[in-house]
């Protein structure tokens, strides 16, 4: 079921020893009934042909900020990290960021990172582009199961695999 938009589970086998009840994977999602499914996937001209009229479930990220990029799990503390290890980086921030997977006009996934700067500091394309690559650097030595997908990468994303966008203080989009 979803519960405030998180998935709750509840695992019914008797093979199990101890069955997990209201389970909370940490999963953001919900569920669409199976007519509305329907009803969604005939306007893009898929017909199906389910006996079972079960609801559709649908995943799209994870409450404790962890996001899921090619498979691969980027968390909350690799960008702090990056931004901690670097003193210029870290004098410029509140370390207030925001991060998100988002598709560009060729629905090519990137992770998006907003980040919130100190009173005073300016923001400019080349701040970000530290931001950016201290990031990434952080994200390709500590994912393990990144690393494995470097090449590949690199190949297919040449200006990098995350936009970061810089906020000055007043006008940082996210609650804190």
């Amino acid at each position: 079921t979803s519960h405030g938009g998180n998935l709750i589970f509840t695992t019914l086998s008797i093979k199990e020893v101890l069955p997990l009840i209201r389970y909370n994977l940490k999963d953001m999602g919900g569920q669409i009934d199976f007519n509305q499914m329907k009803k969604i996937l005939l306007d893009f001209g898929i017909d199906i042909e389910i006996k079972i009229p079960f609801p559709f479930l649908y995943v799209f990220g994870r409450s404790d900020g962890t996001l899921k990029f090619y498979g691969s799990s980027i968390y909350q503390n690799m960008i702090n990290d990056a931004i901690y290890k670097s003193r210029t980086l870290f004098s410029k921030t509140t370390n207030n960021f925001k991060m998100c997977v988002e598709h560009d006009m060729n629905h090519t996934p990137y992770i998006r990172i907003d980040i919130q700067l100190r009173k005073g500091v300016k923001k400019s394309a080349f701040l970000a582009k530290e931001f950016q690559r201290k990031i990434e650097s952080e994200i390709f030595s500590t994912s393990e199961d990144i690393k494995p997908k470097k090449a590949y990468l690199d190949k297919y994303y040449k200006k990098g695999i995350s936009k970061v966008k810089l906020f000055s203080y007043n006008e940082y989009p996210h609650k804190s």
